[in-house]
C-alpha cells in the first residue's frame, strides 16, 4: 500500500556487503527525499552498501544496486606465497587465489592479481610477505593505482632479509620487467627482484620512490623513462649485464645511498636528463673497460655528484669514472664534482655472498644473526652528505649518514661516538711534487661531530710545520675542501698543510707526508743593473739558508777563489739569510760600488 507522510524511515550502512547493518539515521520523515550523510563516521570498506528501511514495517526497504567504497583511513592489503615459513605479515596464513587480500588471514597469492582486483589509493599499503613470487609476466602498477601528493601508494616487501625477503623472480632476463610503475606517487620498499631485463621500470610518471631493495642478476637494475622527481635510495644493485641505473628523458632524479656491485659495463647511464643528484653511493666495479658514469655532458654539468666511494677491482682494467677520467683529482678539477668522495675499497662484509653492509670496528649488522665487530672500519662510515638525514642509524652514528645502501637505516654500521669528533686531512698524504703542470689542488678534509657553526682556516707550511701561513679562512667546517693555487711563493722541499678550527684549534689535522713544490729552477735567472751596484736574481724555496758568493778572478785559468758576499743595509742586500717564503730573491752587492768586475754564485743549504 501507500506510505503515509507520517511514516518514519531508518537509513542503515553495511561495511561487509550487506551481511551486517548499523543505523546511520532514524526517524526520518517520509517527506524527506535526501539525507546528508557524513561517511567519516562509519568504518572504511571496499564492500560498502546502504539501504532505507520503513520503521513501521522492516520488510519494506530498498538497497543500492552496487557495492561501493568508503575510505576514511588508508587500507592494508596482503599478499603471500603458499609457503608460510619466515612470514612477517600474514600470521601463518598462506596465499590463495580465492582469498580477498584484505586481511592478514586472507592473503592473495600474487601482487598482480591484487592490483587488478582493487582500486588502490594514496595511503594504502600492500604487504608482500616473505617468499618467492615467480612471475611469468610484468607486474604493472597502472596510473589509476597511484597515490597523491604527499600520500603515496606503498608496496611494502618483507623485512625478513635473512630469509630472502619478498623475492620477485621474473624469470626473463632477456625481455621481462620485474615491476613497472606507470602510476605516480608510488613507493616500492624492501623488495628483492631478480632475473629481469629491467628490475624496476619507472615509466612516464612523477614522484616514484624505489627504496631498501635488492635488484640482482638481470640486465638493468632500475630504469626511468620520461619520469620526474624519482627517488632511488638504499638500493643494492648486483650482477647486472647491462647497467645499474638508466635514466632517459628524466628530470630531477635523486640517486642516493646505492651500493653497486658488478653493475655491468656501466653503473649509471643518463641521456637527456636535467638537474639530477648522485650521492652517498658505493661503486664496486669489476668489468673491464667499465664506466661508472656513461652519461651525456648535460648530466655532468648540471648534476650534483659527491660523497661517493669508487672502487675498481683488479679485473676492472681500463675502467674510469667518466670518459677517460680514471682518478679523482683531474675529474674534480675539471667538473667540480666529488670533492667529498674517495677512491678506496669500501670494505663490504661479503661481496661474493651478497652481504653489502660495510665493516665497522664498533659494530656491523648481520642479517639473521645480529651485530658483530670487524678488525677494520670502512671509509663509508659517517662520510655521507651532511645534508642527508641520519636519524634512523643506531647509536653511535657520528651524527652523519653512512655511504652505501644501509645509510640512514636501522642496520647502518656503527660510527664515531657522538661525544667524540674527527678532523682528517685527506690529501697530499704521500710524497708529491707540485710544479707548473699540477699547480691547482683541492685541499680536502673530513669533519665528523664538529659543530656546524665552526669555521676552519687552511694553512700552509714550507718548513715542515715550524711556521704556518694562512691560505684560506672562514671556511665552513663541512665544506670539507678548499681550492689552493700553488705558485713560486710556496716553493718548498718540506711542505705540509693543515686545517684548523678558527674558534677551537683542537679541531685540526696535518697531512701525513712532506711534499715538494717548486716552480722554475734553482738558478740565477738574471743580473739586474742598479747603479752603482751589481745585482742577481735567483729562484728559491722556503726555509733554506742562502749564501751569495763572488769571485774576482773571473778570467783566471786556474780555480776560481770564492768569497762570501756581505750583507748591506738595504732590503735586497742580504747575502746570507734563512728564507721565509719561496719565489725570486734579489741581491745587490754593496761592495761592487768600487769593484763591479765580479762573478756570483748562490749556495743553498737545506735543513
Amino acid at each position: 500500500g501507500s506510505i503515509g507522510i507520517t511514516n518514519r524511515f531508518t537509513i542503515q550502512y553495511s561495511a561487509d556487503g550487506g551481511a551486517t547493518w548499523t543505523n546511520v539515521a532514524t526517524g526520518l520523515p517520509a517527506s524527506s527525499s535526501s539525507y546528508n550523510w557524513d561517511t567519516t563516521l562509519v568504518p572504511s570498506s571496499l564492500d560498502a552498501s546502504w539501504r532505507i528501511v520503513l520503521e513501521a514495517d522492516t520488510n519494506v526497504m530498498d538497497q543500492v544496486d552496487n557495492l561501493f567504497a568508503v575510505r576514511n583511513v588508508p587500507l592494508n592489503f596482503y599478499v603471500n606465497d603458499s609457503n608460510t615459513a619466515a612470514d612477517v605479515y600474514s600470521g601463518g596464513f598462506p596465499g590463495h587465489a580465492t582469498n580477498t587480500g584484505r586481511t592478514a588471514s586472507s592473503p592473495m597469492l600474487d601482487l598482480q592479481s591484487l592490483l587488478a582486483r582493487y582500486d588502490l589509493e594514496g595511503g594504502d599499503t600492500v604487504l608482500l610477505d616473505t617468499g618467492v613470487y615467480t612471475n611469468k609476466s610484468n607486474i604493472n602498477i597502472i596510473w589509476s593505482r597511484g597515490g597523491e601528493p604527499g600520500v603515496p601508494l606503498v608496496i611494502q616487501g618483507s623485512s625478513n632479509a635473512a630469509a630472502g625477503g619478498a623475492l620477485i623472480d621474473r624469470g626473463d632476463s632477456g625481455n621481462g620487467v620485474g615491476v613497472r610503475l606507470l602510476g605516480s606517487h608510488i613507493t616500492l620498499s624492501d623488495l628483492a627482484i631478480r632475473n629481469a631485463r629491467t628490475g624496476v621500470l619507472i615509466d612516464s610518471n612523477k614522484y616514484s620512490t624505489v627504496e631498501r631493495s635488492l635488484i640482482r642478476d638481470g640486465g638493468v637494475g632500475v630504469s626511468a623513462l620520461y619520469a620526474q622527481e624519482s627517488v632511488l635510495r638504499n638500493l643494492r644493485i648486483w650482477n647486472q649485464s647491462d647497467s645499474g641505473v638508466r635514466l632517459d628523458q628524466t628530470a630531477t632524479t635523486r640517486v642516493e645511498n646505492l651500493t653497486f656491485v658488478n653493475p655491468g659495463p656501466s653503473a649509471l647511464v643518463a641521456t637527456n636528463t636535467r638537474v639530477d643528484r648522485l650521492q652517498n653511493s658505493i661503486f664496486y666495479m669489476t668489468h673491464t673497460n667499465s664506466r661508472i658514469l656513461s652519461v651525456d655532458p648535460n648530466y655532468v654539468v648540471n648534476s650534483l655528484i659527491d660523497y661517493n666511494i669508487y672502487h675498481f677491482t683488479t679485473g676492472a682494467v681500463n675502467s674510469a669514472i667518466y670518459e677517460t677520467y680514471r682518478e679523482l683529482l683531474p675529474w674534480q678539477l675539471q667538473y667540480g664534482h666529488d670533492y667529498r668522495s674517495n677512491f678506496t675499497n669500501p670494505l663490504l662484509a661479503d661481496v661474493t655472498g651478497g652481504d653489502f653492509h660495510v665493516m665497522s670496528k664498533l659494530g656491523r649488522f648481520v642479517d639473521g644473526a645480529g651485530w658483530t665487530t670487524d678488525v677494520a672500519d670502512s671509509w663509508a662510515v659517517d662520510r655521507g652528505s651532511t645534508s642527508s638525514v641520519y636519524t634512523l642509524e643506531p647509536l653511535p652514528n657520528g651524527a652523519r649518514i653512512n655511504i652505501g645502501a644501509y645509510g640512514n637505516t636501522e642496520h647502518a654500521s656503527l660510527g664515531l661516538s657522538n661525544t667524540a669528533y674527527l678532523v682528517e686531512a685527506r690529501i697530499l698524504n704521500t710524497p708529491v711534487t707540485i710544479s707548473e703542470t699540477n699547480a691547482t689542488w683541492p685541499l680536502i678534509w673530513s669533519a665528523i661531530n664538529v659543530p656546524a657553526s665552526e669555521n676552519f682556516r687552511v694553512q700552509y707550511s714550507g718548513d715542515n710545520g715550524l711556521t704556518w701561513y694562512t691560505v684560506g679562512e672562514n671556511i665552513p667546517s663541512y665544506q670539507e675542501y678548499f681550492i689552493w693555487s700553488a705558485s713560486p711563493f710556496f716553493n718548498t722541499y718540506r711542505g705540509r698543510w693543515r686545517v684548523q678550527g678558527m674558534s677551537n684549534t683542537n679541531y685540526t689535522d696535518i697531512n701525513d707526508a712532506e711534499f715538494t713544490a717548486f716552480f722554475g729552477q734553482f738558478r740565477i735567472s738574471s743580473q739586474p743593473q742598479q747603479v752603482p751596484t751589481n745585482g742577481i736574481v735567483w729562484r728559491g724555496a722556503w726555509a733554506e739558508y742562502y749564501q751569495v758568493q763572488y769571485t774576482t778572478n773571473i778570467l783566471s785559468t786556474n780555480s776560481m777563489r770564492w768569497h762570501n758576499a756581505i750583507n748591506g743595509g738595504g732590503l735586497h742586500q742580504q747575502a746570507n739569510f734563512l728564507s721565509t717564503n719561496g719565489g725570486d730573491f734579489t741581491y745587490f752587492d754593496p761592495e761592487s760600488v768600487t769593484n763591479r768586475a765580479r762573478l756570483y754564485r748562490v749556495l743553498q743549504q737545506q735543513f
